[in-house]
């Protein structure tokens, strides 16, 4: 066994070089528990590999986690590009407004180079309907952290909103082709 590589996710899976042929290990487990790279081995690769003690099986596994070669993930595929991208497209798409007061309905108010909206809205009203899968204070932390969002109370009624950086329009390239062609006589 050779060759670990770890592609770094939130949840990681591994490739392991196995007599020269590659395994795919969906999580860590396949590594800590014995039996169930053997039946990874047995699925993918037609042999099962000989038991061994667990305390020669710890001998084997700690060298290739500890020397295992990390693997970044494609763009856009992690969890906090996800959250990126739906927050972009949430402050991009919605009701875009330059009265504050539409923040209740779950608009997106836009004022000084910052988009404002209520978090509550943005989870339950968007991404769970694009089945987003973290909980809600995960994801309220994950805005904070790697969206930089901050959090304030805004008017009179001190509606608690987030508030991230202005994203810019993107524009649309897309030219409708012409299904029938126009009188030419």
């Amino acid at each position: 066994m050779t060759d670990l590589q770890k592609i770094k996710l939130e949840k990681p899976y591994y490739y392991l070089n196995v007599d020269g042929e590659r395994l795919h290990l969906e999580n860590v487990k396949f590594l800590k528990q014995q039996s169930l790279f053997q039946e990874a081995c047995m699925e993918q690769l037609d042999f099962k590999p000989p038991t061994v003690k667990p305390k020669d099986w710890d001998m084997i596994i700690n060298p290739l986690m500890k020397n295992h070669e990390p693997i970044d993930p494609p763009e856009g595929v992690t969890t906090q590009d996800q959250l990126q991208n739906h927050l972009e497209e949430y402050c991009l798409n919605r009701q875009v407004s330059t009265d504050k007061n539409d923040l209740k309905k779950g608009g997106v108010w836009t004022s000084d180079g910052n988009h404002h909206f209520v978090f509550d809205r943005f989870y339950n009203q968007f991404l769970i309907r694009k089945r987003w899968d973290i909980n809600y204070q995960r994801t309220a932390q994950m805005l904070k952290e790697t969206c930089n969002c901050d959090d304030k109370r805004i008017g009179k009624e001190r509606i608690s909103v987030f508030v991230v950086k202005q994203f810019d329009k993107k524009t649309d390239d897309y030219n409708q082709k012409e299904l029938k062609p126009k009188d030419v006589f």
